[in-house]
Parts: structure tokens; C-alpha cells; sequence
């Protein structure tokens, strides 16, 4: 279960109101379900980080242009790794939930991912790309196993959502069905 506490387009920072209804919607969430709260930049989490509660054991840096502060994108490299020292010294584990340009064209994925325990490829702009000769599933294969190659033990999970460009519940399905083997769940 994610809740975000993330920036809007063009905010120069998350209200603690969002931040205290993103840890309500969390707290509400009851049995042996994996919590993860989201931030879009390092500023928040600074902000707001020692008051994530003990029960969500995830924190994941969604980095997207328009809400990520230009600076930390950047330098994405140092960005996440700074990002992941903040979130390990709570005792928290560390997802990285990049736009899919941002782990694409991540010039050293070994050093972005050397603190990152998951990471959620936010793949659902591309589910639907018609670009001539683009294949979803080859390509979803290709940043798994770069992934993988980079760190192996990273947990490399897909995002997709139901809408994005038109995607249905159906086509979704047989995407992830396409990709056995090719994302961890």
C-alpha cells in the first residue's frame, strides 16, 4: 500500500497537511501489508521524516519532472544516494519510483541503485506507446534485467495504472502476464 506525499506541479513544497492525510490513509490500513510513503523530494522527507511512524517500513523518492525540484534531477545519481542515506538513518527502507526517462537515461545505474532496496518502474505511459517498432514487453525485459545487472538483489516492480493513455484492466493483465519472470512481486 503507497500513500503519496508528494509534490504538486510547480509547489514549491508538500503542506504538512498532505503529509499527516498520507500517514492517516496508512495507519488505516490494517494486517501484514507493506507500507510505503512517497516523496518527491529530498526537502520533504528532511521536513517530515521523523515523523513517518514506526508501522511504514518503506520510503520511496518518486522522481518526476515538474514535481522534483530541477537541481535533484539534475544530479539523479547523488540525488538518490542522498535521498537513501536520509531514509536508511530512519531505519527505513529505500524504493526508487522513477519516471521511466529518469531510470532510462540514468548514466551509471550501479551507482543510482547501490542504496535502493525496490525500485517502481512507473512503465504506464509506455503500455500504451504506438511509436513505430516500440514493444512494451521487450522493452519492460531490458530494465528489468538492467536492474538486475546493476544491483541483484534490487526488487524491480512495475506501475502501471488503470486509464494512462487508455490502458484497460485487460491489456494491463496481459502485459504483466507477457512479463513473468521479468518483474518482482
Amino acid at each position: 500500500t503507497i500513500a503519496l506525499a508528494i509534490r504538486g506541479q510547480g509547489t514549491p513544497d508538500i503542506a504538512t497537511s498532505r503529509f499527516n492525510s498520507a500517514v492517516a490513509a496508512l495507519n488505516s490500513v490494517d494486517g501484514s501489508v507493506k507500507k510505503i510513503i512517497a516523496f518527491s523530494a529530498y526537502a520533504d522527507l528532511s521536513t517530515n521524516g521523523a515523523a513517518i511512524p514506526s508501522s511504514i517500513a518503506y520510503v520511496a523518492y518518486d522522481t518526476e519532472a515538474g514535481i522534483t525540484p530541477s537541481l535533484e534531477l539534475a544530479d539523479l545519481n547523488s540525488s538518490v544516494n542522498n535521498f537513501a542515506t536520509s531514509v536508511h538513518s530512519l531505519g527505513k527502507s529505500m524504493v526508487w519510483t522513477p519516471q521511466y526517462l529518469m531510470f532510462n537515461n540514468s548514466s551509471d545505474l550501479s551507482a543510482t541503485l547501490s542504496q535502493v532496496e525496490i525500485v517502481v518502474y512507473q512503465s504506464q505511459k509506455r503500455l500504451k506507446d504506438t511509436t513505430s517498432g516500440y514493444n512494451y514487453t521487450l522493452d519492460m525485459k531490458e530494465r528489468f534485467n538492467a536492474a538486475k545487472t546493476a544491483k541483484p538483489s534490487v526488487l524491480f516492480m512495475l506501475q502501471n495504472w488503470v486509464g494512462t493513455d487508455g490502458a484497460t484492466p485487460s491489456e494491463i493483465i496481459t502485459a504483466f502476464n507477457d512479463l513473468l519472470g521479468f518483474f518482482d512481486i
